[in-house]
């Protein structure tokens, strides 16, 4: 600084450095994430020639790098000290296991500040609370970092489906978990998968058969079912029973006259390939 008698001055200014954080740093896809942000301009002045007495705010725009693009997830004002708060929700098309690039920027009359922050969507996984187990075994299936509020499309041991009813949902965390009956199938070390919308997820479970159980039927070739009545009215009970499947399977149909009449809960066939439900007709 210059005086008019040519006296100089010097003095330091200092301009804060831009920054950003987010909490968490890691959740779901259309989870809720908190931005916390500082260093960023308080106002500016409109162009000389249009009132350049009256000051503007401007928007701090914060964007989330996805597979497709850029997207915008949010726009805040910078209070009286620079700071921005808010929130924004992970775009459902983010990719699971990747972290992404949150910007928060500021961009004004050729005036360009920006400040980064890294979010990770973790990886979607299957949490079993058994490793191994006998047919039959009651095996709970904990699934995580899905996407949130979907129905689980898929749920499998060796390929068979043991996807209950009605079907699971992941919750607002993308979590779901749901018990269901280790078929009779064979032995050894398989695949649990579940698919929600185009995330699968698998994991391992040894089936163990035990010696003191019989040999569980693979195939319906000599499956039979039976009624204990051969006649009746509209609004009777009837009990029908089967044989001859395979152990430890849930009914994926029971119709009587092209209807499917399966009492709730869905009945389960033994260890033997027998089942046993009674229903109205």
């Amino acid at each position: 600084v210059t005086d008019a008698e040519g006296r100089t001055a010097v003095a330091e200014l200092a301009i804060p450095r831009q920054e950003l954080y987010l909490v968490p740093d890691e959740s779901g896809r259309g989870t809720t994430v908190d931005i916390i942000g500082s260093g960023f301009p308080v106002e500016s002045h409109e162009p000389w020639g249009y009132e350049s007495s009256r000051l503007k705010r401007e928007r701090v725009v914060v964007t989330y790098s996805t597979p497709s693009g850029i997207l915008n997830v949010s726009f805040l004002l910078p209070d009286v000290s620079g700071n921005i708060r808010g929130t924004f929700t992970v775009p459902l098309n983010a990719l699971a296991g990747q972290t992404s690039e949150v910007t928060a920027g500021f961009h004004v009359e050729g005036i360009d500040l920006t400040a980064s922050a890294s979010h990770t969507v973790p990886a979607v996984q299957l949490i079993l609370d058994e490793t191994s187990g006998p047919p039959g075994t009651a095996l709970t299936i904990t699934g995580t970092g899905f996407q949130t509020y979907s129905i689980v499309k898929s749920l499998t041991i060796n390929g068979v489906d043991v996807n209950n009813a009605p079907v699971p949902s992941t919750d607002g965390e993308g979590q779901f978990s749901v018990t269901v009956l280790v078929p009779g199938i064979a032995d050894g070390l398989v695949d649990v998968s579940a698919e929600v919308r185009r995330d699968v997820a698998t994991s391992k479970f040894e089936i163990i058969r035990s010696p003191d159980l019989p040999h569980y039927p693979l195939s319906t070739s000599e499956a039979i079912t039976r009624v204990d009545s051969v006649y009746g009215k509209t609004g009777e009970e009837i009990t029908i029973s089967g044989s001859g499947f395979p152990g430890f399977r849930t009914l994926k149909s029971l119709e009587v006259g092209g209807l499917d009449v399966r009492p709730a809960p869905i009945p389960n066939t033994d260890a033997h390939g027998n089942f046993s439900a009674t229903v109205l007709v």
